[in-house]
């Protein structure tokens, strides 16, 4: 056997005793940095899952741009289906709440819940976001949402 062969086996078995982590993915800005951060530690499975952009064009350009963002580390970018009608079904008459409002705090319970059953039903022990990267979101919010999400899926929030 040679050195390099078995250098990658061992690296093989090193990454398969990482922890699953399925990580919901915003947009492509969010994700490079938490990428970064979390491929060396987790195997990380990457999921978009964002019925609140209603837009399709919009919808279109965020979702290629975290494709890519996942792509630059060679990592596959699970799409969810959209799901934009119950959403807006779910969120009508809260459309003047303010930033952090409840709003917000159901459309972050519909996708960290979507993601985590995703994440439990695909070998994931962990679910987190990169959503709280963004200047503009709560991450208290976001976490504490996040973590019932993951408890009711079984599984951990990170």
């Amino acid at each position: 056997m040679s050195l390099a062969w078995e250098r990658a086996a061992e690296e093989e078995r090193e990454h398969s005793r990482r922890p699953a982590l399925a990580l919901h993915v915003c947009c492509g800005p969010c994700a490079t940095v938490v990428l970064e951060r979390l491929v060396p530690r987790f195997r990380v499975r990457p999921v978009w899952y964002n019925p609140n952009i209603t837009h399709p064009g919009e919808h279109a350009r965020r979702l290629m741009a975290a494709a890519e963002a996942c792509q630059r580390v060679g990592l596959p970018l699970t799409v969810l289906p959209r799901g934009e009608p119950s959403f807006l079904q779910m969120v009508r008459r809260l459309e003047n709440e303010p930033e952090g409002g409840r709003r917000c705090e159901l459309c972050f319970a519909v996708r960290m819940g979507a993601v985590a059953g995703w994440a439990a039903r695909h070998g994931c022990s962990l679910v987190t976001t990169t959503l709280t990267v963004g200047p503009q979101k709560n991450p208290d919010q976001i976490h504490a949402v996040g973590r019932r999400a993951a408890q009711d899926a079984g599984i951990e929030w990170l």
